[in-house]
């Protein structure tokens, strides 16, 4: 598991990174030029949400037996209500481009952080 987790991981960030780096050179050539580039912003929110899912779907392997599925499925639940109302609310006193940081803080505090304790 630990290898597969850091695997994960590791060809995330690499993802990021390409997401991060070259992501308005990708939409400019794919868009001939008619949509603008995403900001800094939006692609570093999408690169951090790559790496989050890499690390959050090794950990569901574990997770995916019947005994455990029962007991997670209030934290994804709660993570999930708690991510729709950010977005809901948040968008239009933050921006667009913060969309995809919206996700990470709810997953974060109710997923992944008691995971690990």
């Amino acid at each position: 598991m630990g290898f597969i987790l850091k695997l994960n991981i590791s060809l995330g960030l690499l993802m990021g990174l390409v997401i991060v780096l070259f992501s308005g050179r990708i939409i400019e050539l794919w868009s001939a030029n008619t949509i603008p580039p995403p900001s800094f912003e939006m692609a570093l929110g999408f690169a951090v949400f790559i790496v989050l899912n890499g690390a959050i779907s090794s950990i569901s392997m574990i997770f995916n037996s019947g005994l455990l599925v029962r007991r997670y499925v209030l934290s994804f639940s709660l993570a999930a209500i708690v991510t729709f109302i950010l977005k809901y609310y948040l968008v239009a006193q933050v921006g667009l481009d913060y969309f995809m940081f919206l996700p990470v803080l709810p997953f974060l505090l109710i997923y992944l952080i008691p995971c690990f304790l």
